[in-house]
């Protein structure tokens, strides 16, 4: 069971960094993330303390991480912009670029997570547009933003 549970291999491969005296720092492993595809980003707080900055600047932290996830790269989030574009400010920790392919509800998403925001929120109600039948209708989707909900309603209509 252990292998197939992404937070017992995450905590496996972390305590191999850890040295006497910083077990505490098991507590403090994320037990939540954001999977865009082959990116993971963690929550913005992750591995951020003082406690943390000496672990992550060691060669295969970050590899580690990925490897327990089962991701290709690693980001943190961090506070979206509160401006008309609401743009991420999503730091890439490990990996070349944001760019993801995000498949949801049968329509893929092609964005840089770096600059793009993407909610993991209200995941029923995108794939609830999906299933409403619009053939013939005009639609509009002022603000769409990467078109969480207009996407699903063109592909499945």
């Amino acid at each position: 069971m252990g292998d197939l549970d992404p937070h017992v291999r995450l905590r496996n491969n972390l305590t191999t960094f850890l040295e006497n005296g910083e077990n505490e720092l098991i507590d403090k492993i994320p037990n939540k993330w954001l999977r865009l595809g082959d990116l993971i980003l963690l929550p913005e707080t992750a591995f951020k303390s003082d406690k943390w900055a000496k672990l992550t600047r060691l060669d295969g932290f970050w590899e580690s991480v990925a490897n327990a996830l089962r991701a290709s790269r690693i980001g943190r989030q961090a506070e979206v912009d509160s401006g008309p574009m609401r743009e991420s400010n999503a730091e890439l920790l490990l990996g070349e670029n944001g760019w993801v392919n995000h498949k949801e509800h049968g329509v893929i998403y092609c964005f840089d997570a770096t600059k793009v925001m993407f909610s993991a929120g209200n995941i029923s109600e995108r794939g609830y547009t999906g299933k409403i039948n619009a053939s013939g209708e005009i639609i509009v989707d002022l603000y769409c933003g990467i078109g969480y909900y207009s996407l699903p309603l063109l592909v499945h209509s």
